[in-house]
């Protein structure tokens, strides 16, 4: 990922990630929601692509809207690929969670049992 423009405008970056991608070129929002949690734009949002062979005709686009883009991507088929691989983070961030929580109780089933034979023993 490559940033093109960062801003403290929300709405200027969602129009340009729009016509990013109503072209065929992914593109992202980082710290949307910054400038209203962080005052003063000390952490600007910031507009990137997704892939940097596009960073070029990302930013010729940008500069002017008639460009046409030679390298333009399926959206409908990008959107589906990221919707998988977040479904695959999500299942395996819930299966490591498990774990943790297996791992914890198990701990404190081991502790648990320590305590309780070393007071039978006193």
């Amino acid at each position: 990922m490559k940033l093109l423009i960062d801003s403290d405008d929300n709405e200027y970056l969602l129009n340009q990630q729009h016509l990013l991608e109503s072209n065929g070129i992914p593109a992202y929002i980082s710290n949307r929601d910054s400038n209203r949690v962080i005052p003063f734009g000390i952490s600007k949002a910031g507009l990137w692509v997704y892939m940097d062979e596009q960073y070029d005709e990302a930013m010729a686009l940008l500069k002017n809207p008639n460009y046409v883009v030679q390298k333009q991507i399926d959206m409908a088929q990008f959107r589906e690929l990221a919707e998988e691989i977040e479904q695959d983070r999500s299942g395996f961030n819930a299966t490591m969670r498990d774990l943790l929580l297996g791992s914890v109780l198990l701990l404190t089933a081991i502790f648990g049992f320590i305590y309780l034979f070393d007071r039978f023993l006193s």
